[in-house]
């Protein structure tokens, strides 16, 4: 791996992980959704502290440029938390159509009585 990414790498990931973990010390950020974002930065730490994992994957699976099975990974990771979030929004949606229609409810029970 080039020291240049390697160093770009470094960076973006102390950078994100001490972000994240300031959101999280002032409650910005929930600890349950920071997680995958905490995992991520650390595996960006990891993957440019040692860049024989890269070199490995990139083998392993064909990639013949070790960058670009760095870029697989974090995309496929970042694919996860996207998936992670969606499911989120799609509970709290759930949660207000039902909320709402409970709300309908007790008014028209309110407007029957009255």
């Amino acid at each position: 791996m080039n020291l240049r990414l390697q160093i770009s790498i470094l960076l973006i990931g102390f950078i994100l992980l001490t972000s994240i973990l300031k959101m999280v010390q002032k409650t910005k950020l929930e600890l349950k959704y920071s997680i995958l974002w905490i995992v991520s930065s650390v595996m960006f730490i990891i993957i440019a502290a040692f860049p024989v994992i890269p070199d490995w994957f990139a083998n392993l699976i064909g990639i013949i440029e070790p960058a670009n099975a760095v870029f697989l990974v974090l995309i496929l990771f970042e694919l996860g938390i996207n998936l992670n979030l969606t499911i989120t929004v799609s509970k709290q949606t759930n949660k207000v159509k039902n909320m709402a229609q409970y709300i309908a409810l007790m008014e028209n029970q309110n407007r029957e009585k009255s």
